[in-house]
């Protein structure tokens, strides 16, 4: 049996409630598809805008700063690179060749005129910046720390060994 979603029709206090496959959420885009008769959320629309973000970001610090110093393009790198919101939540989704990985070595690249065969590990070192590794890792331990100080009874009922299992997942996914 299948039922489509659009056909259901619920009421709520005589307003009609309407479903919907994608929301915004406080500037984040959650979906959800149906995979293998499974509801999962999906990041993938979210993590796309992200990297057209950084692109943009790049190409715009590229044209009114290109004749700034190093040290200024390192600053702005760090202010609009070092933090990607909502990538706490990408765990298992940035692997080691994620368009999210080459969109941030190519940031770095764009904006300090680095070439395209140059090695990017090699550029964040030598402008002493963290790559995106860091950066989910800063991101996903700034979630842990909130989630463990929170007053909030749902997010309370997280106890440490469900975080410390996300926490390792993290790290052995990194």
């Amino acid at each position: 049996m299948i039922v489509y979603l659009s056909n259901i029709h619920v009421q709520l206090n005589g307003s009609s409630i309407y479903h919907s496959n994608q929301v915004r959420y406080l500037g984040c885009l959650i979906s959800s598809k149906l995979r293998y008769h499974k509801m999962i959320i999906d990041d993938i629309p979210e993590i796309k805008s992200r990297i057209c973000e950084l692109y943009r970001n790049a190409n715009i610090i590229k044209s009114r700063f290109s004749h700034c110093s190093q040290l200024v393009k390192r600053n702005l790198f760090l202010s609009y690179f070092s933090s990607i919101y909502c990538c706490s939540l990408w765990l298992n989704v940035i692997t080691k060749s994620h368009s999210a990985r080459v969109a941030h070595n190519d940031a770095l690249r764009i904006i300090f005129g680095i070439p395209r065969f140059s090695s990017a590990s090699d550029a964040f070192v030598a402008n002493r910046i963290g790559n995106i590794d860091y950066v989910l890792r800063t991101a996903m331990y700034s979630l842990k720390q909130r989630i463990c100080a929170t007053d909030n009874i749902l997010l309370s009922t997280i106890d440490n060994k469900d975080l410390s299992a996300i926490w390792n997942s993290y790290l052995y996914v990194n």
